[in-house]
């Protein structure tokens, strides 16, 4: 069965064509749409965060000390500097969003060199984020075995849980997030038209993504607990900059 519709051929053959137009009709106003833009707003909130603090943190230690007790309208400067972060991350997010745009417009051969390229870097971070994680670990007196074993066991981050947690909550918050790390390999199916083996390459090709893109992420969860508390992750907006930020200070942030 190969085709280039990917999950539409696969409704079409299953439910006939008014479920493929649908999800076509869903996906290309919906969905797509949707999620791009929702990456592209993470994208901007990362790359201002690289160079303002508005966005570190997540913003919890700003509740209490960001008002202006004192009646110098401090925290009206605070609020004007936190939205003009906000536009900052959106303005950045809408030029990713057209810069791809104009690569996708250049050709295939364009796209696919930049689309390599991403993903050759993002996994060589991902990577570096593990061995600084792993150092920081082996580093005496660092205090990243004491803050993985609490980070792992169940008194960690009780502060944040409010002692309401369990399994099955914290999966749900987590599956989210899950989701978006593993949502691409449906968009395989559209390579189907384009392979000499389908049947064999497809499930290979998907399986095996699944699995690199498991590992990448889980070595990466794990630099993170050992050098953050659970509460700061939890609470963050830009969590690898607050590793970086841990490990060697603003100037590990943003690089």
């Amino acid at each position: 069965m190969p085709s280039a519709a990917g999950d539409a051929e696969y409704l079409r053959l299953a439910y006939g064509d008014k479920a493929s137009f649908v999800f076509i009709w869903t996906n290309f106003w919906v969905f797509k749409p949707g999620s791009q833009a929702i990456i592209a707003i993470i994208f901007g909130e990362y790359l201002a965060a690289a160079f303002s603090d508005q966005f570190q943190g997540g913003g919890s230690g700003s509740g209490d000390d960001g008002g202006s007790d004192d009646g110098s309208g401090e925290g009206d400067d605070d609020g004007d500097s936190e939205l003009g972060a906000t536009w900052v991350a959106k303005a950045l997010a809408v030029g990713a969003i057209v810069g791809l745009t104009g690569v996708n417009l250049l050709g295939v051969r364009e796209t696919a060199n930049v689309q390599n390229g991403l993903t050759v870097l993002k996994a060589l971070l991902i990577g570096a984020l593990f061995v600084a994680g792993l150092a920081h670990l082996a580093t005496p007196g660092s205090g990243g075995p004491a803050t993985l074993r609490r980070n792992m066991g169940d008194s960690g981050g009780s502060d944040s849980d409010n002692g309401n947690d369990n399994v099955v909550a914290a999966v749900a918050r987590a599956i989210i997030p899950c989701l978006w790390a593993f949502d691409g390999w449906a968009d395989l199916g559209s390579l189907a038209e384009e392979m000499r083996r389908p049947e064999r390459d497809l499930p290979l090709v998907i399986l095996l993504s699944i699995a690199i893109v498991a590992a990448l992420y889980l070595l990466c969860n794990v630099a993170y607990l050992a050098v953050l508390d659970r509460a700061a992750i939890v609470g963050s907006a830009a969590v690898a900059i607050d590793f970086a930020d841990a490990l060697g200070g603003g100037a590990a942030g943003r690089a």
